[in-house]
């Protein structure tokens, strides 16, 4: 993906990284003044402690592969996928969606043959099933939870994505509220429309542009973009009902509650549970090994003590804001997009995440934001010039660097 500026979408896990001591970028406010269709360039990382590597998330690059993935699954081959004369379309491929639902292929070929199958059985409401053939498909490059798949409807001129989830991730997301948020988020006007979703992901609309990189998030007028779209996300009115009705499918109890916390101590007993499984001694999982849990533990509490002091406003959060899940649109706008994470949490927490990001993947954290590119960048997300004002708002993210850093490791 040359300059990150062909006519694709982003897709990240977030903040999948590796970290150099939990306390490296952590600052007081008080030290510094004022497609192409035949790619498949697939990325990947050496991430040793990545939660990603650990747990039952696979990466794009082990969902395509000749062998067993990462969690011992077998990839589908085109002989899975064969429908023999005099058999039934409709009846075959409807047999296909409710059998194979682990998204591992053997090739991109056996992908493509899938989608056309995807296509056919939840998107035949989208084309003209008699032309199916007139369908492109081609993988979008940056996926690393899911398999991202351009479709091109080349008779009707019309574009979807189809998202394939990566095997097990249903254990970190809840995709219940990942509908709930979409759907919410589609009526604001936010986030682009899902025509379906199916048990294994979903089609979608297909937003041309291109993904900004870790250079762009840094460039002055990318990042008053960025801020003013990311409020105008966090003053979304998550009225009670809607609330009530996020908490349930988030089993998340109290009076308008983040749910950070709730996500976090998940992932924490997620990884506990992995540990306990028998892992070969090649294995990434043997990382975990090495793990101290009830240090963890403790390092947790420390952080959500100390966070839970700022007392930063629950609001609708993104929650992955890095560089490929913002997209410059075709008329120069600055869209979000990912949302699959998205839900109430401290709008702190969403900032300082964000800013992480500016590290990239060989987390550099001296590209961490420095205190002027702070300043900037939340007096455009306050719409201010009051200095006490954004200089509060400063402070008060301070404790979430750790906290979005600490996040994808438990």
């Amino acid at each position: 993906m040359a300059d990150n500026r062909e006519k694709v979408e982003g897709d990240e896990t977030p903040n999948n990284r590796n970290r150099e001591g939990m306390n490296k970028n952590t600052r007081s406010t008080s030290n510094n003044s004022n497609s192409n269709n035949n790619s498949s360039n697939y990325n990947t990382y050496n991430n040793n402690l990545s939660l990603r590597n650990l747990n039952s998330i696979s990466s794009t690059n082990s969902q395509i592969t000749e062998t067993k993935n990462k969690q011992g699954i077998e990839p589908l081959t085109e002989r899975d996928l064969v429908i023999k004369k005099g058999e039934d379309l409709k009846v075959k491929v409807e047999e296909f969606m409710t059998r194979f639902v682990n998204n591992v292929f053997e090739n991109k070929s056996v992908l493509y043959l899938y989608c056309k199958y995807v296509m056919l059985h939840y998107g035949k409401d989208l084309i003209d099933e008699r032309k199916i053939d007139s369908l492109n498909f081609g993988v979008i490059n940056g996926g690393i939870t899911n398999i991202l798949v351009k479709v091109e409807d080349q008779l009707e001129k019309k574009k979807y994505l189809i998202r394939l989830y990566g095997p097990k991730t249903s254990e970190i997301i809840n995709r219940e509220r990942e509908k709930k948020i979409s759907s919410i988020l589609y009526d604001k006007n936010i986030s682009k429309k899902i025509y379906v979703f199916f048990p294994n992901g979903r089609i979608e609309e297909f937003m041309d542009g291109y993904a900004l990189t870790r250079e762009n998030i840094k460039d002055s007028n990318y990042q008053k973009k960025i801020a003013q779209n990311l409020r105008v996300l966090h003053d979304i009115n998550l009225n009670d009902t809607l609330f009530k009705d996020l908490q349930s499918s988030q089993n998340v109890k109290g009076d308008r509650p983040s749910f950070l916390w709730s996500t976090i101590w998940k992932y924490f007993n997620l990884l506990k549970e992995e540990k306990k499984k028998n892992c070969s001694y090649n294995s990434e999982a043997n990382i975990l090994k090495l793990i101290d849990f009830d240090m963890l533990k403790v390092l947790i509490l420390e952080i959500e003590e100390l966070c839970n002091r700022k007392q930063s406003p629950v609001v609708l959060c993104h929650c992955d804001l890095l560089s490929s899940n913002i997209i410059n649109t075709t008329n120069d706008n600055i869209s979000f997009i990912d949302f699959e994470y998205s839900c109430p949490m401290e709008r702190a927490y969403d900032i300082a995440n964000h800013f992480n990001e500016y590290a990239g993947f060989n987390c550099d954290w001296e590209l961490i934001p420095s205190r002027d590119e702070e300043y900037n960048f939340i007096k455009n997300y306050l719409n201010t010039e009051d200095e006490d004002a954004i200089n509060n708002l400063i402070d008060e993210i301070q404790p979430f660097y750790d906290n979005s850093i600490l996040s994808p490791y438990i």
